[in-house]
């Protein structure tokens, strides 16, 4: 997989694909790649999921997340398809990106276009099912994987099954056995491996070896089946339900629909993340592989093969159509999930024998009539893009997940009572419900836990009876028109997230403090201005995430200081702020992000004293000249600002990973540079009156180095970096001889460095000489018989070529393993058949 990709070729562009059957590996091995070199690109994104998030969130998300990953943006801002397709050619087309596209069912040109505007050296690797995806794409290569090997398969196995490298020796030749039956699939053998966890009866080893045997190795599916029958019935309805209907669903709201039926869901989803059933997503979701989604999917089908409507759930459009067409409907039914947004409308009729459903998906259905009916047991009812018809649910008080989301209700919906009757409902999601200017009364859903109000266009007010929800912890009302939060908030004491971006609120109430429990407040790109945010907000001692991106005020109150258990202070983009408060009492802020704050003239004399802070990003604070005092911890720290001058900083931080300096053209002093212990990666570019650099030397770990743009007239210590692999120049006026006789696994790249005089000891590193463009350039005012005249003295013992009228000697050529002179087309080179290696 490392050979197709190339990776250190930087002259073309190569699109692998990762084609093969469900389960076979496919979406490990890109995991493991991108893990491996991602460092090594200029920008990099893992788009896990692509299928699923394109079908449940349209092309413009799946847009917005791959262009958020490379440009570490949060929202893009992309308004259509075309528009992100134009802001990837525009921010992208100059970087060297590396880009994973897992799980594609799917035209990729749709979401990234015609990928010409990709930079030379860019990587890309799609994984699918479907070989004829990549062939449509344009895939340079393509990789199979095969099933792993017999020592590749007992390994993995054995890790599941011993939590070790190899079997105990009294399991060898069982394990074994179960290697041989599952065919080497990785899937199939850490299901295996999970199952038989802790299980030290052999007897139940050797009746699990034969039951395997008895199923044919193709019939993967049935082999899957032996790990489901091994849960107890609580767990089998949950692994069903998440089969047939909440893959990819939170489990936070998942929890909500099986609490009241007693299936003890922490413990049960625990036992089947425990035994590989399922996986736990970034985002708190459940995931389940599409193996394991058809096992549960079949079970179902058994239980009535001929008889759809007399089986415990329905997912398929055509069983479902049936089902409701026919009145075959039973008591037997206890879910349907359908999804349509065309052809004619359902009978509600059809659903009136269902009474036992507890779950029920009617995303963008019309019914053809009002839908009035009786589910007791209900527990779930997803109706996505809800028509304003009359909705009746008699006994709906069990109900605890409604969805009505991108619908078209109003405050007037006459049938709002019938949502007062659920008053064990927790969780409603009225998001982008573009019709609603107000939201409901809530005083009959006093159980409620999470209201989610995002994208409601017209929405401007907030009924009071809000602050009567002591249980509500999530409140989000992003993107609508609501000016100002309740006075009070004191009686909402369990809220833990409060979620107010893009509304018109000018200023938060002083009642704020009072959220004990608050975790997470984001109140990026509203209307607040100076003393907008009150001191009672340094009260809030649960507060882990603060973003204010994209306000107006001057300065934070000094209380911010107080937030002890603050974690992440984002304040990008707030262009009048003129400076921060002393954070040195923030002694768990991990992430500053104060990028584009324009107008910030200092930073803090305290910031060294964020003992936790791994992250800071100074792009855009173009007010500040000096940067000092900060912290040890710092892992990553990138520099873009136009009138910083002086950068003091690095004394004893023996954490940082990463040090960017890029676009500070008035940057003339960096000073010491030795206690940089950890630094691997190093760039500056665009500082032209930085002349000098402290000595590089103790920089032992630095595996790649770049200077771009940069007044250098020398690098001190570079001769030292033993552990350098990728060193790059381009454009710097240094007139010293280099020495690299020490730097073994070196790659190289030196452009437009006119006066370098001579770069020794490339004893066994490929060097580019400058391509097609940059040659040209190189070659300025050097006539073409002189620039073959000069080439044909190359030395057969020396990697020696004219890079200007300035005579670059480059030697070492004795062990080299790539010369490359592809802009030099009629070269002779002499005979290199002594070279060596």
């Amino acid at each position: 997989m490392m050979k197709l990709l190339k990776i250190e070729s930087n002259d073309i562009n190569i699109v692998v694909g990762i084609h093969g059957l469900s389960g076979i590996g496919k979406t490990t091995i890109a995991r493991c790649v991108f893990n491996e070199v991602y460092h090594k690109f200029d920008a990099c994104s893992f788009i896990a999921n692509a299928q699923e998030i394109l079908q449940k969130e349209g092309p413009v998300y799946l847009q917005s997340q791959l262009i958020g990953n490379f440009l570490t943006l949060d929202n893009p801002n992309i308004a259509s398809v075309d528009h992100g397709i134009q802001m990837m050619r525009e921010r992208l087309s100059n970087k060297r990106v590396f880009l994973v596209f897992d799980d594609v069912n799917f035209d990729l040109n749709q979401i990234i276009g015609d990928h010409d505007w990709l930079s030379f050296g860019s990587r890309i690797i799609i994984t699918t099912k479907d070989k004829h995806i990549l062939k449509v794409f344009g895939a340079n290569e393509y990789y199979e994987p095969n099933g792993m090997d017999s020592v590749q398969a007992l390994q993995l196995f054995s890790k599941h099954a011993f939590k070790r490298d190899q079997p105990l020796e009294h399991f060898l030749d069982l394990s074994k056995e179960v290697v041989k039956t599952t065919g080497g699939l990785p899937l199939a053998l850490e299901i295996m491996g999970s199952f038989l966890f802790g299980v030290e009866d052999s007897k139940i080893w050797e009746d699990t070896v034969k039951e395997l045997k008895i199923i044919p190795n193709e019939k993967v599916l049935e082999k899957l089946k032996i790990s489901y029958y091994g849960l107890n019935p609580r767990e089998q309805k949950i692994f069903l339900d998440i089969a047939c209907f909440f893959s990819g669903m939170d489990k936070n709201i998942l929890c909500y629909i099986w609490d009241g039926l007693e299936l003890f869901p922490e413990k049960g989803i625990e036992v089947l993340y425990r035994k590989s059933l399922i996986k736990k997503g970034e985002n708190n979701e459940l995931r389940m592989h599409d193996l394991l989604r058809a096992v549960g999917r079949e079970i179902v089908n058994q239980e009535k093969p001929e008889e759809p409507g007399k089986r415990s759930r329905l997912w398929s459009e055509k069983a479902i159509l049936k089902v409701l067409n026919t009145h075959t409907g039973t008591r037997k039914v206890e879910g349907l999930s359908i999804t349509r947004s065309t052809r004619q409308p359902l009978k509600s009729e059809g659903f009136a024998a269902m009474t036992n459903i507890r779950l029920l998906k009617l995303d963008y259905v019309v019914v053809s009539e009002n839908f009035m009916h009786s589910f007791p047991d209900l527990r779930w009812l997803s109706w996505k893009g809800f028509r304003n018809i009359e909705f009746t649910l008699t006994n709906s008080r069990n109900l605890t997940v409604l969805d009505l989301s991108h619908g078209f209700i109003t405050e007037k919906w006459l049938s709002w009572s019938s949502i007062k009757e659920a008053e064990n409902l927790k969780f409603l999601d009225l998001s982008y419900s573009a019709q609603l200017s107000q939201t409901p009364n809530f005083s009959a859903n006093l159980q409620l836990e999470v209201l989610l109000f995002q994208g409601c266009e017209n929405l401007a007010t907030i009924d009071a009876s809000i602050c009567e929800l002591r249980s509500l912890k999530t409140l989000d009302i992003r993107n609508t028109k609501i000016s100002q939060l309740p006075e009070n908030l004191s009686p909402l004491e369990a809220l833990m997230e409060l979620l107010i971006d893009k509304t018109s609120i000018e200023r938060l109430p002083n009642s704020i403090g009072q959220l004990k429990n608050l975790k997470t407040l984001s109140a990026q790109y509203c209307k607040i201005q100076e003393t907008g945010i009150p001191d009672d907000i340094g009260r809030l001692s649960s507060l882990k995430y603060l973003n204010l991106n994209g306000n107006h005020f001057l300065s934070l109150p000094a209380t911010v200081s107080s937030l002890s258990l603050l974690q992440t202070l984002s304040l990008m983009s707030c262009d009048k702020l003129q400076s921060l408060p002393q954070l040195s009492n923030l002694t768990n802020l991990k992430a500053l992000y104060i990028f584009f704050c324009m107008n910030l003239v200092e930073l803090p004399n305290t910031m060294n004293a964020l003992t936790r802070l791994e992250s800071l990003n100074l792009q855009g604070c173009d007010a500040l000249q000096y940067i000092s005092h900060l912290p040890s911890s710092l892992k990553s720290l990138e520099v873009a600002c136009k009138n910083v001058r002086e950068i003091s900083a690095f004394l004893d931080m023996r954490n940082l990973e990463t040090l960017c300096l890029h676009d500070c053209p008035k940057l003339a002093k960096v000073e010491n540079l030795m206690g940089l212990d950890t630094l691997r990666l190093f760039k500056i570019s665009d500082c032209p009156l930085l002349t000098e650099l402290p000595n590089l030397g103790g920089l032992k770990k630095l595996k790649h180095l770049e200077f771009s743009n940069v007044g250098l007239a020398e690098i001190k210590g570079l001769e030292k970096l033993e552990s350098l692999e990728e060193l790059h120049l381009l454009s710097i006026p240094i007139r010293k001889k280099i020495n690299l006789s020490k730097l073994k696994k070196l790659n190289v790249s030196i452009d437009r460095c006119n006066y370098i005089k001579r770069a020794e000891g490339l004893s066994s590193s490929p060097i580019e000489l400058p391509g097609r463009r940059a040659a040209s350039a190189c070659w300025a005012g050097v006539s073409a018989p002189e620039r073959e005249q000069k080439l044909e003295r190359l030395p057969t013992r020396n990697r020696s070529y004219s890079h200007s009228t300035n005579k670059t000697q480059i030697q070492g050529l004795d062990k080299s393993e790539r010369l490359n002179v592809r802009p030099f087309f009629n070269l002779k080179l002499p005979n290199l058949s002594r070279r060596g290696t």
